[in-house]
């Protein structure tokens, strides 16, 4: 739409520019440029004043005497009858019911707790330590043989013996004499503990101390209510009702005719001749200044350019084929 616009505006420009550029030839043609026109008619609205008669309507006040009905609220006594009540205060005997307290041997059952000791029997456990060994045969060495390996190499069995000679070659001998081996070892029957943490359940007979309840009956010194009815003056205020007559004044109307004095509103007409301004077209001859010859040719360069330009939007448009 805005294309269509520009398009619209450009081909106005162009065909201005055409018709000028035409009347510009035409003219050079002979040689003389145009000229233009010093004076112009131009359309002017005026005011221009009128006479007009018009008819004219007034009003006036006067005072006319008028028959008015007024309503007049009048007192009349009026004789009525009503139920009043009102309250008397009466004495009356009424039960009353009365308690009073006082102390009084009532039987009670109670429930006792009678403490007996009786022996159950208790089973608890004991820790003890058992030996569950067995007995077996080990190789023990023999005292010998011990001996021997805390005495070193003095054997008993290797004994030396120092034998004197004196009387033959004066010096002494020292002889040694052999034994048969001695036994190292022995068998000797040994225990070999096992010693096992049992507990053992152990049954005692113990005292145990009950409580058996019982129930007995036995007399109780308590404080008791009894209630005692009795009768008792009391003041009772009754509704008491009766009839009275009184006399009341009402207001009633009473409608009669009087003659007042009333201002009305008269219409008057009269014509008067009035002057209005009415806004009216008059043709009017108005000059028109110079244009420079410069701006002529200017303007007529710009206007083929946008004519240019509008050729070469209509062209991509038909070829393109959109708005």
């Amino acid at each position: 739409m805005f294309l269509k616009k520009c398009l619209a505006v450009l081909a106005g420009f162009a065909a201005a520019g055409a018709a000028f550029a035409d009347k510009a030839q035409q003219d050079g043609g002979k040689g003389q440029a145009p000229q233009a026109p010093t004076t112009r008619m131009v359309m002017v609205k005026e005011c221009v004043p009128e006479t007009v008669q018009c008819k004219v309507i007034t009003y006036k006040h006067e005072w006319v005497d008028e028959n008015v009905r007024v309503c007049r609220m009048v007192k009349v006594p009026e004789t009525r009858t009503r139920t009043v009540v009102h309250h008397e205060w009466t004495t009356e005997m009424k039960p009353v019911v009365k308690k009073h307290w006082e102390w009084a041997c009532v039987e009670e059952t109670k429930t006792v707790y009678r403490k007996v000791t009786v022996c159950k029997p208790v089973t608890h456990y004991v820790t003890k330590v058992e030996d569950r060994g067995h007995w077996e045969c080990k190789e023990v060495p023999t005292l010998h043989s011990r001996l021997k390996v805390a005495l070193g190499n003095l054997c008993p069995s290797h004994e030396e013996v120092f034998v004197s000679s004196e009387g033959k070659g004066g010096k002494g001998e020292t002889v040694s004499s052999k034994c048969e081996p001695c036994i190292e070892t022995r068998m000797v029957r040994c225990w070999s503990p096992c010693k096992v943490t049992v507990q053992c359940p152990v049954t005692k007979m113990e005292k145990v101390t009950q409580c058996i309840p019982e129930t007995k009956t036995c007399m109780v010194r308590k404080l008791v209510c009894r209630e005692t009815v009795c009768q008792k003056p009391v003041k009772v205020c009754k509704p008491v009702c009766h009839t009275e007559t009184y006399t009341v004044c009402v207001n009633k109307p009473e409608y009669h005719t009087e003659v007042r004095k009333v201002c009305r509103k008269v219409p008057v007409e009269s014509i008067e001749t009035r002057t209005r301004y009415v806004v009216r077209c008059v043709e009017r001859e108005v000059a028109v200044e110079a244009c420079d010859p410069c701006a002529e040719s200017h303007l007529t360069a710009k206007v083929k350019e946008l004519m240019g330009r509008a050729r070469g939007l209509m062209s991509h448009k038909k070829a393109c084929d959109c708005e």
